[in-house]
């Protein structure tokens, strides 16, 4: 009788690809094998970047350039600069700037411009704080531990049999994870059901109706951070809005990979974050 049951309600418990909590954590697990211990409050990064501008009514163009990255959590403020240098043309670098209270945008020895001093810097500033948004967000995944500690989390398997297409060759069937968190939009993860690495995370429309957006992962690589220990991260970004491809970026491979490119938790300042004089 206590053998049957035993086999009664083994039977009842979710198998290991129906399980979403045990999936999660072996994403966590292959994502930082030593552990984590500390948050991300910091990042800085190299990248190169392929920019895709939609024109009305329709069709786009692409700029691609080398972008220099820094962002910071403060409390409850966030700080942000990106420089962009492009490889086609005799522009100056462009750099936009937030340093928790003011928004900036400065070209390469000329003066910086208040971006909220008058209606017509008004599509730049609207930009910016999106940008902002957008690296806050993937922020977030590239520490899944610090996930599971948000309030109310809700894991739950999505559909099934999903194929992420990661390029015209390579296909990796994933599991599909959904996230429901209170105050937030619920994500949706992707993992490798062989290796266990997201691959793609979406991010789902809330009660304002927002677009959906996503992010695919690709060429992760080990690196060594300090207060994080080992952690694996992708050397190429993805992202998308409504299904349009916004943005491609890449850390450059022929100089040092991503531990060279990459820095999480540098000791940032909010000087870092303001206009050059």
């Amino acid at each position: 009788m206590h053998l049957l049951l035993v086999a009664l309600a083994t039977s009842l418990l979710p198998a290991a690809e129906d399980d979403p909590q045990r999936i999660f954590d072996r994403a966590v697990a292959v994502q930082t094998p030593s552990g984590t211990t500390a948050p991300l409050i910091a990042f800085e990064a190299t990248y190169h970047v392929s920019l895709f501008e939609y024109d009305e009514p329709g069709g786009h163009r692409i700029r691609s350039g080398t972008i220099r990255q820094r962002w910071q959590r403060d409390g409850e403020k966030s700080r942000y600069r990106r420089t962009l240098r492009q490889d086609v043309g005799d522009e100056l670098p462009m750099t936009y700037l937030h340093d928790g209270r003011q928004y900036w945008y400065q070209r390469h020895g000329e003066p910086a411009r208040d971006l909220k001093s008058g209606p017509e810097y008004k599509k730049d500033h609207d930009a910016l704080k999106d940008e902002i948004r957008r690296t806050e967000h993937l922020m977030e995944l590239f520490i899944l531990a610090e996930l599971k500690k948000q309030k109310g989390v809700v894991l739950s398997m999505g559909r099934k049999d999903v194929v992420v297409a990661l390029s015209k060759r390579e296909r990796k069937p994933v599991h599909e994870l959904v996230l429901d968190r209170p105050g937030h939009r619920s994500l949706v993860l992707r993992i490798g059901k062989e290796d266990h690495r997201v691959y793609e995370a979406e991010i789902r429309p809330g009660p304002k109706k927002e677009p959906v957006e996503s992010f695919r992962f690709s060429f992760h690589e080990l690196m060594d951070a300090p207060d994080l220990g080992r952690i694996l991260v992708p050397t190429r970004v993805e992202y998308m809005k409504d299904g349009r491809t916004i943005l491609r970026a890449n850390t450059p491979s022929s100089d040092g990979g991503a531990s060279k490119h990459l820095r999480f938790n540098p000791p940032l300042r909010r000087k870092d974050f303001q206009p050059e004089r």
